[in-house]
């Protein structure tokens, strides 16, 4: 189950979906805090880079629980603070855009011969109404708060991100990007 408040997300799911054959996935146009899921119903729950996009981060987390079957386990990423040079960069960019229309940003990208996936990677967190970070304590506080066990940080990332730059201790790794994402995993 797949499900965005945004109809675009879930066409572009769709498409990836259906580019790679993927069968057997629902879609739904829901927000988190829709309450359109069962209770006790998934044995995994994936939130990557969402609920930081949330006016009330606390009862995503309380959904995801919600949602979960009993010992259900979930992955979660979250913007973390202190975030480095880049977050700093994003936050002093969502500035300088505030009020402009998405679409003219994504055409001056276009016509810069940006390709749309990097566009969306670059301008993903400048464009969000918004936009938190948040402390690693903070995040536990709230799982705990939530129900959630077994709580762990993931200190690695795949090959080519920030978290696993600062694993590597590469040269200015946590001056650049912190102390990299909150991604935890738990469980119910």
């Amino acid at each position: 189950v797949a499900f965005d408040p945004t109809l675009e997300s879930l066409k572009l799911a769709s498409k990836f979906t259906n580019d790679n054959k993927i069968k057997n996935v629902k879609f739904i146009n829901a927000d988190i805090f829709d309450d359109v899921l069962t209770d006790n119903y998934f044995d995994f729950v994936w939130t990557n880079g969402v609920l930081h996009h949330t006016k009330n981060p606390q009862k995503g987390l309380n959904e995801i629980i919600r949602v979960l079957k009993k010992n259900g386990k979930s992955y979660l990423n979250l913007m973390v603070d202190p975030g480095g040079i880049k977050w700093d960069h994003i936050e002093l960019s969502r500035i300088i855009l505030f009020g402009i229309d998405n679409s003219l940003v994504y055409n001056i990208f276009s016509l810069l011969g940006v390709p749309a996936d990097k566009a969306y990677y670059i301008l993903d967190h400048m464009m969000v109404p918004i936009n938190i970070r948040y402390k690693r304590s903070e995040v536990i506080s709230m799982l705990k708060k939530s129900g959630a066990k077994n709580i762990r940080v993931l200190k690695r990332g795949h090959d080519i991100d920030e978290d696993e730059r600062i694993f590597k201790r590469e040269k200015y790794s946590i001056d650049k990007y912190g102390l990299g994402y909150n991604r935890i995993y738990f469980e119910k």
